[in-house]
């Protein structure tokens, strides 16, 4: 297998060269907010126009990818990887946490590394480094700016570069390492309380459209499943099943707590626990379910059509 220009083949992880999830990737400009700002985009290795995280029409394999980045033109930087709900990967971007000239990460980065032991390589600007692990636990995206720290699990793409940091040649199971990330540095406020819980948006959507459209989703057959009370993805975990199902209903909802609510109690996992108080807030256990959802969303939510609830 040959080396691109920004891209050590022979090290890329077996575990990830198998899922057709891959572009390239390419540098591009654009004025936001009355500055330029440069940043990668994904590239479609069929076409050489702009990929999509959310389209998997515009991946292709690994091996096609990579022909791609010498076919095209000088302007293709390298591949990536695009992470989906479907794939068992999470990936957690390090941001200038490496030292350019002695390699040597920051103390913050070093822990993190060092707890997540799963592969690890530099980025493209030699200043940051991501790790790529698995997970069959429900690990919402997270992004923080200081330190530079970001957990994404799907909608996201990562370019590769092979250029390894330690000695993590394969992807592993960071579930641990992963919850305690979330614990340290993106901390869930305490318990909600009763009368925390109105509805905080409108309804732009009917029941029934909400449950139509996560069921008619590219990752429908998940929702499915966990609507009709299915937890054998989940490890017969119920509760990170109730999460689960919350995080898609919220997804579709929005923040609306009520209608988040009011679905879930129409789904095959509803049980009495959903009304029982579990904290001493008086926070029911159903009511810190649906606020960890949302919060999990983190206000990335689907745009409803404007007069959604008149079709």
């Amino acid at each position: 297998m040959k080396t691109t220009n920004t891209t050590n083949i022979e090290n890329i992880p077996d575990s990830i060269q198998n899922y057709d999830q891959w572009v390239c990737w390419t540098y591009h400009s654009d004025h936001v907010k009355g500055r330029d700002r440069r940043r990668k985009v994904p590239i479609n290795p069929r076409t050489g126009r702009f990929a999509k995280v959310t389209n998997p029409d515009t991946w292709t394999s690994m091996d096609e990818a990579v022909e791609s980045v010498s076919n095209l033109n000088e302007h293709i930087s390298g591949v990536g990887f695009v992470f989906t709900d479907d794939d068992p990967f999470v990936g957690v971007d390090l941001d200038d946490c490496r030292s350019l000239f002695t390699g040597q990460l920051h103390p913050w980065a070093l822990e993190v590394v060092g707890r997540l032991a799963t592969y690890t390589e530099v980025s493209p600007s030699g200043t940051g480094v991501k790790a790529i692990m698995t997970t069959d636990a429900v690990m919402p995206s997270r992004r923080r700016s200081n330190p530079g720290l970001e957990v994404y699990r799907s909608s996201r793409f990562f370019t590769i570069t092979g250029d390894i940091v330690g000695i993590n040649l394969e992807t592993s199971d960071a579930t641990d390492a992963l919850r305690w990330i979330h614990e340290k540095y993106f901390p869930v406020p305490g318990p909600s309380t009763a009368d925390e819980f109105p509805e905080s948006k409108p309804m732009v959507a009917r029941d029934e459209q909400v449950v139509n459209k996560a069921l008619s989703a590219r990752n429908g057959a998940k929702f499915r499943d966990l609507w009709n009370g299915e937890i054998k993805a989940n490890e017969g975990n119920q509760s990170e099943a109730d999460l689960s199902l919350c995080r898609l209903l919220a997804f579709w909802c929005g923040p609306g707590h009520q209608q988040v609510d009011r679905l879930f109690r129409q789904s095959g996992l509803f049980r009495s626990k959903w009304d029982e108080k579990h904290y001493s807030s008086g926070a029911t256990y159903g009511m810190e379910t649906i606020r960890k959802a949302i919060l999990a969303q983190g206000n990335v939510f689907y745009r409803w059509p404007v007069h959604a609830r008149s079709q």
